[in-house]
């Protein structure tokens, strides 16, 4: 998650590549083809397609998008597993075109530290250790 994270960062524009990379990450059985240009996926060129994704795997997300000096900035605030909501803010170098890149870079930013806040399962319950 974090090298297709640096990937989106230093993404300049619409890049079809890091939409199949994006799309491979989050595909859940049964949606569409694993991969059919022609059925969209559209992530880094649509504001909507990377808002719709951000909505699917993070439900209840709000979101806004903004111009900065740099570029193209972009708010998530999701829920939380315990009832709160975290924000996220990400600035995306480039010019408007760049603005579905801030939205995925901070969805994969949030599910990144939601990894990190995860806590550790022991081995017992993972299945791991001696019976």
């Amino acid at each position: 998650m974090r090298e297709l994270l640096a990937r989106v960062k230093a993404a300049e524009g619409p890049d079809r590549r890091l939409d199949y990379e994006i799309f491979t990450a989050f595909a859940t059985p049964g949606e569409a083809n694993p991969w059919d240009p022609a059925a969209g996926h559209f992530y880094t060129a649509s504001i909507d397609a990377a808002v719709a994704l951000a909505g699917r795997v993070l439900p209840g997300t709000m979101w806004a998008v903004g111009e900065m000096e740099g570029g193209p900035f972009c708010r998530l605030v999701y829920p939380k597993s315990d009832g709160f909501r975290e924000a996220v803010s990400m600035e995306q170098d480039g010019g408007p075109d760049s603005a579905p890149l801030a939205i995925c870079a901070a969805l994969l930013t949030a599910l990144i530290a939601a990894e990190d806040q995860a806590p550790a399962i022991p081995a017992q319950a993972a299945g791991g250790g001696d019976a």
